[in-house]
């Protein structure tokens, strides 16, 4: 039989409504004797082996204190960071979460759409598409009725995301900062995918937006076509900088790019950071070969991303506008100051 706030009141000597505040933190603990009234009755509700009973609490609220994320398949270190600002934010929050990777397309499909949305068993919902959402999805989302936050995607509501621009130009603005003055963007657009991700035009402006501002002839090396091989990427990035020689800097849209450009620079003996100081977005966190870079703020997304569902959750009928969140300091081992 499950422990009764009735027979925790007992064994107290308080009254059942004193043990509800204090279990459901609505105590107001102004002086130090309350305070030590609500740790005596939580530590006794634990030793009782007390439940709560969230079915209840659910049915009196009309909140089940769940929000629901829904992901592509195989986002992998992206999602984990994001999932790691979620978590965190959604503990401070005192509420649980459900995960689910699905296939959007197949969300018109009420055999194939996930238990979060077939019974609407959360308060709200944060989807991260993982690339710029197409309106046919976010309209089917909408008409569930729940309220959502779009995560790494720009809209201008309802929505957070990184702000790569900001990202990319202050990669470039350190390199300016250093000495630098020919510098390369390299960037791969990716044509497997429509609409492109906002990041890959917002990279490139943020770098063109900071040599600009110091007077500098932005030089954008775009990559149509990336081999699949790794010894050919390589290949395909020395000739590059061959052509490019009088460079001694390059920004790059993302660590795929830069890791095969940094064994190229090095096969022409053009040592990092020494000869030539390469900067980069990290998408993954860094995992790989060193290279000075910006790591995405996932986990910053992701934490302002639940603090906006619980808002919108309050009021659902409101809008509220974006959040673009920064980038942080450039790391240092591939940059240097320019040798004169």
């Amino acid at each position: 039989m499950s422990v009764t706030l009735d027979e925790i009141a007992e064994k107290a000597g308080v009254s059942r409504t004193t043990v509800a505040r204090a279990l459901n933190g609505k105590t107001k603990q102004a002086w130090s004797s309350t305070a030590r009234r609500v740790q005596r009755i939580q530590k006794l509700a634990e030793e009782m082996g007390y439940r709560r009973n969230t079915a209840a609490v659910a049915t009196r609220s009309r909140r089940f204190g769940q929000i629901g994320i829904l992901t592509r398949h195989e986002m992998g270190p992206i999602q984990h960071n994001l999932n790691k600002g979620v978590f965190e934010a959604a503990s401070r929050h005192d509420l649980n979460v459900t995960y689910a990777e699905v296939e959007f397309e197949g969300l018109t499909d009420p055999d194939y759409a996930p238990k979060v949305l077939r019974e609407l068993c959360v308060d709200g919902l944060l989807v991260h598409y993982g690339w710029d959402i197409p309106t046919t999805i976010m309209d089917l989302i909408r008409g569930y009725g729940i309220p959502t936050v779009w995560l790494n995607t720009r809209e201008t509501h309802d929505c957070v995301y990184p702000d790569d621009r900001q990202g990319s130009e202050l990669a470039t603005q350190r390199l300016i900062e250093l000495g630098h003055r020919r510098i390369l963007f390299a960037f791969r657009p990716n044509r497997k995918r429509h609409p492109f991700h906002y990041s890959t035009q917002d990279r490139e402006q943020g770098y063109v937006d900071a040599m600009t501002h110091h007077g500098l002839k932005p030089v954008v090396v775009q990559i149509d076509h990336q081999p699949e091989d790794y010894a050919e990427r390589i290949t395909l990035w020395r000739q590059i900088l061959e052509q490019h020689d009088k460079s001694t800097a390059v920004v790059c849209q993302n660590e795929r790019v830069a890791y095969p450009l940094l064994v190229a620079a090095a096969l022409l003996g053009r040592s990092a950071p020494a000869d030539l100081s390469v900067a980069t977005v990290l998408d993954t966190g860094g995992k790989g070969m060193p290279v000075s870079g910006i790591t995405v703020p996932l986990e910053s997304v992701g934490a302002q991303a639940v603090d906006m569902l619980t808002e919108r959750i309050r009021n659902a009928d409101a809008s509220i506008p974006s959040i673009a969140v920064p980038y942080q300091s450039l790391s240092r081992q591939t940059i240097a100051a320019l040798n004169t």
